[in-house]
């Protein structure tokens, strides 16, 4: 009883201290992007006079027309991307200038490093209607698709027209294979029979290291779970695989109390597992093993406490997937991952059991679990009458 107790004070604790943390966050309001935005217009060559929230018009030295800046919002891969978007007289892109965004660094440097802003310019802001459209970057799909559908919409909602449904990435063979691997972890529950099982998790294992890790550096983070925790799901801009990926990690928990997503889903998981093989790793587990679990926990409910607070997904985010599916970063994280590598030969799984964030919330959506069981078992179900 003491037990179950102190489960449910913990849980209030959490969600108290995350409400918080939203409030605190909530004082940010969008006014500030106008405000970031005159700011850039203030110190640019031209004369800027505001037309509405999100438009203004354009005149140089001589007060001759020289176009019009929008402001505009779309839905990244991990929050909202704000941008303001120059034009000429005839609505063609002459800058584009990212206010804030919450992407994390290696998306949002892809599309510096492919020129994705640069190819921008010259095209008319009603970008999808155009023949000639902007070429997609590989790996930054959703990123690119939220700055093009949000110039085009600023654009639009600006002058009045008819805005056109949202253009949604076809699902394919990405979602096909996540949707595997979350069956697999399924089977892996159901079956009883062990040389099956190790099949089926070694398969799992290989599968998400080269597709989902290598390939398309594609998994879950703690960015994305600040993101949705802030009402963040960019559906509208392909991001089905991020609803799949998000949905069968919580959901499946939440209403199972299985966690099927670092048995049989996580790249960097099974890439631990792998390494694994070319040493004696082995389950560590001290006497004070139970203080580094509640250290674990403390350092992910302070992530997800600043990650709301300064209303940015990306800011508190401590994963070192990135660093290794990658192959860089900055020189700490490549620290940090080398020797989580080195320490998997010897100890089993070492980040997943003593440092990933994601181990405390699926630990807590469990407790919820357990705790909404109770609660269900425990209220008295109507008797039926018999006629």
């Amino acid at each position: 009883m003491q037990k179950k107790l102190k489960e449910k004070l913990v849980i209030t604790g959490i969600l108290l201290l995350l409400s918080a943390a939203w409030l605190l966050g909530s004082r940010y309001h969008a006014t500030a992007y106008q405000v970031m935005a005159e700011e850039f217009l203030h110190s640019s060559p031209y004369h800027a006079s505001r037309v509405n929230d999100i438009k203004w018009e354009l005149t140089d030295s001589l007060g001759r027309n020289a176009g019009f800046a929008y402001l505009s919002k779309g839905s990244g891969y991990s929050g909202d991307i704000i941008l303001l978007t120059l034009t000429d007289n005839d609505f063609r892109i002459t800058h584009n200038r990212v206010l804030d965004h919450s992407e994390t660094y290696s998306y949002y440097q892809k599309l510096h490093q492919q020129n994705f802003f640069e190819n921008l310019k010259g095209k008319h802001a009603a970008i999808s209607r155009q023949a000639n459209s902007v070429d997609i970057i590989s790996g930054a799909t959703v990123s690119c698709m939220a700055i093009i559908q949000a110039i085009e919409a600023s654009y639009l909602k600006a002058e009045g027209q008819k805005r056109q449904g949202l253009q949604m990435v076809a699902p394919g063979w990405k979602e096909a294979l996540l949707l595997l691997l979350f069956i697999n972890g399924i089977v892996l529950l159901k079956t009883s029979k062990p040389r099956l099982k190790k099949r089926i998790l070694w398969l799992s294992q290989f599968t998400s290291v080269v597709f989902l890790g290598f390939w398309l550096n594609s998994y879950l983070t703690l960015t994305q779970i600040n993101a949705l925790m802030q009402g963040h799901l960019p559906l509208s801009s392909g991001g089905l695989f991020l609803a799949i990926l998000l949905g069968g990690s919580i959901l499946i928990p939440l209403f199972t109390g299985k966690n099927l997503y670092c048995q049989t889903v996580c790249p960097f998981g099974s890439a631990q597992r792998i390494i694994g093989l070319l040493g004696h790793p082995r389950a560590f587990r001290p006497s004070w093993h139970h203080k580094l679990k509640y250290l674990q926990w403390a350092l992910t409910l302070v992530a997800l406490s600043m990650a709301l607070a300064f209303r940015n997904p990306a800011i508190s985010d401590y994963t070192i997937f990135d660093n290794f599916f990658r192959i860089g970063g900055p020189s700490f994280l490549v620290a940090v991952t080398i020797i989580t590598l080195l320490v998997s030969l010897v100890v089993s799984r070492p980040w997943c059991h003593f440092l990933c964030p994601l181990d405390g919330i699926f630990r807590w959506l469990k407790l919820i679990h357990l705790n909404l069981q109770l609660v269900w078992k425990s209220t008295p179900k109507p008797k039926r009458r018999i006629s």
